[in-house]
């Protein structure tokens, strides 16, 4: 979609980084950086790579993030296991909801792909329209929430970049 000129002022008055994904898809990155610049936006690209010890290279890797898919694991230990979670690293917003993981603000895909309901609760995000301010969100986001049931840092694991073939067995 397009960014309009009050989100691009947003960005600049907040400081805010635009960070895009390598993921092989289709958007108009010049558009983009075009933009960012108009607005005084730092852009970054996020690329995920993995050192490779034995040579002077990097390859490009992704991660799989395993799921639980009746949600049995313990969230507390789900959220302060996670290589992103309680560092605030992969932090989203979606549809005006901010959330801690980015697994937890896209699982209707998932859901909707694989026919399956991995819950989401008004828990399990901040609603940008109900806070009051700043700390409300920084104060969720230090802490565990129900939908880390699904996952199991510890399963986690890092593969060769490649295009998604559909399955499930991606993800459990």
């Amino acid at each position: 979609g397009k960014v309009n000129d009050d989100f691009g002022r947003a960005c600049h008055d907040n400081n805010v980084t635009i960070s895009i994904s390598t993921y092989p898809i289709n958007i108009n990155t010049e558009a983009i950086e075009r933009k960012a610049r108009e607005h005084k936006v730092y852009l970054v690209y996020d690329e995920v790579k993995e050192k490779s010890y034995h040579s002077a290279f990097t390859k490009r890797t992704m991660g799989k993030w395993h799921l639980d898919l009746k949600g049995r694991q313990n969230y507390a230990m789900s959220f302060f296991l996670c290589l992103y979670g309680s560092t605030g690293g992969c932090v989203t917003l979606r549809e005006g909801k901010i959330f801690t993981c980015f697994t937890a603000a896209h699982i209707k895909f998932f859901n909707k792909k694989f026919n399956k309901n991995l819950e989401i609760t008004d828990k399990d995000y901040v609603d940008i329209y109900k806070i009051n301010n700043v700390k409300e969100i920084h104060d969720f986001l230090s802490k565990p929430f129900p939908f880390c049931r699904y996952c199991m840092p510890l399963k986690h694991s890092f593969h060769a970049w490649a295009a998604t073939k559909g399955e499930i067995t991606e993800w459990v």
